[in-house]
């Protein structure tokens, strides 16, 4: 009868614990898809270590004070808020080729000098966000695409 029982358990168990495809991969951490170094050069100047905010976001600023220096948050975002800000209403979406399978930057009216990109590559999106200073708001875009090159291998 233990035999019996023993064999039930384990066919329970490999049934329950099996690989199933359609499931999710483990979730990324937001600080691991950057080194420091890459932030650096993105950045064009030195930043601290990167400072979860969350487990799907982290921020990396310039050290010391001014309105010049300049910060960058990295989130993680599902697929579902990836679609449902490409095609907002209330901001200004322009398509970004060569990232990932599909990119583009977010503006809203109201925040003008304010833009994010955001990179979708696989079931995997991201949303990167350079602030700070300013700056042109090209620049802004060069540095957040930059960074972007820089983090699609790791998504």
């Amino acid at each position: 009868m233990r035999k019996l029982l023993a064999c039930v358990i384990t066919a329970i168990a490999a049934i329950a614990f099996r690989p199933v495809s359609g499931i999710a991969a483990p979730q990324k951490v937001a600080c691991s898809l950057l080194t420091t170094a890459q932030v650096t050069a993105a950045l064009g100047g030195p930043v601290s270590a990167g400072k979860p905010m969350t487990k799907e976001a982290c921020q990396w600023s310039q050290p010391g004070k001014g309105d010049d220096l300049l910060k960058t948050d990295v989130t993680l975002m599902t697929i579902e808020r990836f679609n449902r800000f490409k095609t907002a209403t209330n901001a200004t979406v322009t398509a970004v080729s060569g990232l990932g399978d599909d990119a583009y930057y977010w503006t809203r009216p109201a925040d003008a000098m304010r833009i994010t990109l955001c990179v979708r590559k696989g079931e995997s999106a991201v949303f990167i966000n350079v602030y700070g200073g300013k700056k042109p708001l090209a620049e802004y875009q060069s540095k957040e695409k930059a960074m972007a090159e820089a983090l699609l291998s790791a998504l």
